[in-house]
């Protein structure tokens, strides 16, 4: 029980990040596929509801590259808050419904304001003339930079002391 248990949830807290990118997309839709057949199909209760706390992490993971497989998670989280036997099963299936709807609307915020009228090369120029002018800025020396104190000290290094 426990080992199942505990492969249910850590298929979905997998570091993603880790995968090539070449294998990320099946990686993922085969954590998905297991997970939700797990939900669905698993007869002990902490199995299922480590199984929804693993597709609630895969859901965030998926959100952007994979749509289709968070709306299966969406649609798979709705079957079993009215249908599942177990009240901690369904109050957790609650609580990663709640989540996910928190997170699509910070996404969805966040999709707002990263719309910009500028182009990419818009940006480009930007950049290059906060480079030229961060360049022009460091050839000013700053107050109490011995650097700017150089002709001085070779001035009085050059002039002989009246003794």
């Amino acid at each position: 029980m426990s080992v199942r248990r505990a492969a249910a949830k850590g298929l979905g807290l997998m570091k993603w990040h880790w995968f090539p990118d070449n294998l990320l997309e099946i990686a993922q839709a085969e954590a998905l596929e297991a997970l939700l057949f797990v939900a669905q199909q698993d007869e002990e209760w902490v199995v299922r509801y480590s199984a929804v706390s693993g597709l609630q992490s895969l859901a965030d993971a998926i959100a952007l590259i994979y749509p289709e497989g968070r709306s299966q998670i969406e649609s798979q989280f709705a079957q079993m808050a009215t249908n599942d036997n177990n009240w901690a099963v369904r109050a957790r299936v609650w609580m990663a419904q709640q989540h996910l709807q928190a997170n699509s609307a910070v996404q969805a915020a966040m999709d707002e304001a990263q719309t910009s009228p500028l182009s990419a090369t818009d940006w480009q120029m930007i950049l290059d003339k906060l480079y030229d002018r961060k360049g022009q800025e460091r050839m000013v020396l700053a107050e109490g930079d011995p650097r700017r104190y150089r002709k001085l000290a070779v001035s009085m290094a050059q002039t002989p002391d009246p003794v």
